[in-house]
């Protein structure tokens, strides 16, 4: 996995974020969804992507999160999997930005394949 702190749009067809220090990150991604970890709260702000659900929040004693993002779906995988969340979203700017410096892998083919090789 590659580090970054700064905005960053990828080409390809999905990446894959993988963090466990996630105390106080806040996500953007695709301009579409942001994301903020705090005090055990997960907050997903949807934008114009939320058709009339503007913004949920969990109460979730959170470890670590995957987020893979293709060109349509984003999907969260909370404690190895313990919580799962799914939402579609649609933007032609396709990368995220983050608060702090995160863990990526931006993805040349399809995810499946590459992970199941």
């Amino acid at each position: 996995f590659d580090s970054s702190n700064t905005s960053n749009s990828y080409d390809g067809d999905c990446f894959l974020i993988k963090e466990d220090n996630i105390d106080e990150l806040e996500l953007e991604i695709n301009d579409t969804i942001k994301i903020v970890f705090s005090s055990n709260k997960l907050i997903v702000k949807l934008n114009q992507n939320g058709y009339g659900r503007k913004e949920r929040s969990y109460d979730i004693d959170i470890k670590n999160v995957h987020i893979f993002n293709d060109v349509s779906i984003t999907e969260f995988y909370i404690n190895n999997g313990e919580y799962v969340f799914t939402t579609r979203s649609f933007s032609n700017n396709r990368g995220f930005k983050a608060n702090k410096e995160v863990k990526y892998k931006v993805f040349k083919e399809k995810l499946w394949k590459e992970l199941f090789q």
